[in-house]
């Protein structure tokens, strides 16, 4: 008697041209599903990855911007803001036109622009001490300092900001010093003058 013909092979032809058996069979079937679910898995990683990254830039750049232009309001009318730090007060005169934002966290700063945008000024109600030294901390490397009495009787100390755009100063207001602090005042100093000489009205 010859020898038994040899028992039909079962199996399938993989990806690569490859016969497996039946057991081998089963196995690049678990491997093929394992791998797709790794995949998914992956592709999920990946987005939740890309979606966290875009809502921290939103939360890093628009959200504060957002909250920034929530708290400026513009001026219909003259008015005066309060500033405060410690037990000390000062009144700030605002002009109609102007925009303003106060600082939420922080009453005794507040900044404003001039109608037309392009005036940007910081007033910040400081502790007391000599207007010359609170103006070299404030505007290091200027230009001569000039004094003068404001309309309302206080004394403007200042001078030219390190770049020469623009104007820092210090108010005596009373007892009370405001550090005041102006970009790109060219063609602007009158408007600046305005705002000094309202800085000690009665809140």
């Amino acid at each position: 008697m010859g020898a038994a013909p040899p028992a039909a092979l079962s199996g399938h032809v993989d990806a690569y041209g490859e016969f497996s058996t039946g057991a081998d069979a089963g196995s690049c079937h678990n491997l093929d599903v394992l791998t797709e679910s790794r995949r998914r898995v992956l592709g999920v990683v990946v987005l939740v990855v890309v979606l966290t990254g875009i809502v921290g830039v939103a939360c890093v750049v628009v959200v504060p911007q957002v909250w920034a232009a929530s708290l400026t309001t513009v001026s219909e009318e003259p008015r005066t803001v309060e500033l405060s730090a410690g037990d000390h007060r000062v009144g700030a005169r605002v002009p109609s036109g102007w925009a303003l934002r106060p600082v939420p966290t922080d009453a005794s700063r507040l900044e404003l622009w001039s109608p037309d945008g392009v005036l940007h000024v910081e007033l910040r109600l400081t502790d007391p001490g000599d207007p010359e030294a609170l103006l070299a901390e404030t505007a290091a490397g200027h230009g001569p300092v000039s004094t003068e009495t404001t309309a309302a009787g206080g004394i403007f100390v200042h001078a030219e900001t390190a770049d020469g755009s623009g104007i820092a100063g210090v108010v005596t207001a009373g007892g009370s010093r405001v550090v005041v602090v102006a970009d790109e005042t060219e063609g602007y100093r009158a408007e600046v003058a305005m705002l000094v000489a309202g800085i000690g009205a009665a809140a």
